[in-house]
């Protein structure tokens, strides 16, 4: 009988509080698996920083110990992100471009010297000057509109990337992907 009462509980619940039952349920398991690795994001930081943490300082002075901490880490990832930078991030060129991909109709057509034909069958003529229109003709059209839309594409890339900043934002990422193995980066 009280599973009954509670299902009709259930049924007549708010849907407004059974969303938020149900995102709080998510909230609370997100954070649960996410405790572990932010754990090792703190331990990644502090042994980057040359830091000791609490559990070993009071054992080196318990033990009346040197607490000098011998930062090997930092060098290490310093050197790996610079050439990782060096790599990904060139100085006097872009690290990416934009090209038409080759469409092997078109690589075809450019060697057929047959005249073109509307859908309905009949022969297409240049309209400049009424002649009649090879399908390698067309091809070269066609290659020549993808070669001019992805140079125009490029140069609207190149313009947001120069606003945002993106090298500079890009090294920042690199550096925290370097230092805790993650990085985020939005432009």
């Amino acid at each position: 009988m009280e599973v009954d009462l509670a299902q009709e509980r259930v049924n007549e619940a708010n849907p407004l509080d059974l969303l938020g039952t149900g995102l709080r349920k998510t909230l609370e398991t997100t954070v649960a698996d996410r405790s572990g690795v932010e754990q090792r994001w703190i331990e990644d930081l502090q042994q980057y920083l040359g830091q000791y943490d609490e559990k070993t300082l009071k054992e080196l002075a318990k033990g009346k110990r040197s607490s000098v901490f011998l930062n090997i880490t930092r060098v290490a990832v310093n050197q790996s992100e610079s050439q990782l930078a060096d790599l990904l991030f060139p100085t006097d060129d872009k690290n990416y471009g934009i090209a038409p991909t080759p469409n092997p109709a078109i690589s075809a057509d450019l060697k057929d010297e047959a005249p073109a034909t509307t859908p309905e069958g009949g022969q297409l003529l240049d309209a400049a000057t009424g002649q009649p229109v090879t399908k390698s003709e067309l091809a070269a059209r066609a290659r020549q509109i993808a070669r001019d839309r992805a140079e125009a594409m490029e140069r609207e890339l190149d313009d947001q990337l120069v606003e945002c900043d993106y090298p500079g934002e890009a090294r920042k990422a690199l550096h925290y992907a370097a230092i805790f193995g993650t990085a985020i980066f939005f432009l």
